[in-house]
């Protein structure tokens, strides 16, 4: 089993990815990756996979390179 970062949303956006509304429309859109939820509880925070965040930022790099 790998341990792996989870991303909040805060870190995301100190990254430079857009506000907090700016990450959710993008998961809404399918833009971006949908975080994960820690427990099945309606409070349960939501992370990103730090897998997740890295496909990201190697598609967006693909794309822009191209």
């Amino acid at each position: 089993m790998t341990i792996q970062k989870l991303w909040t949303c805060e870190e995301l956006t100190e990254l430079g990815l857009g506000s907090r509304t700016t990450i959710w429309k993008r998961v809404r859109d399918g833009v971006f990756p949908k975080p994960v939820k820690l427990t099945n509880t309606i409070t349960s925070p939501n992370r990103w996979l730090d897998q997740d965040i890295k496909n990201y930022f190697k598609e967006l790099q693909r794309r822009t390179t191209g």
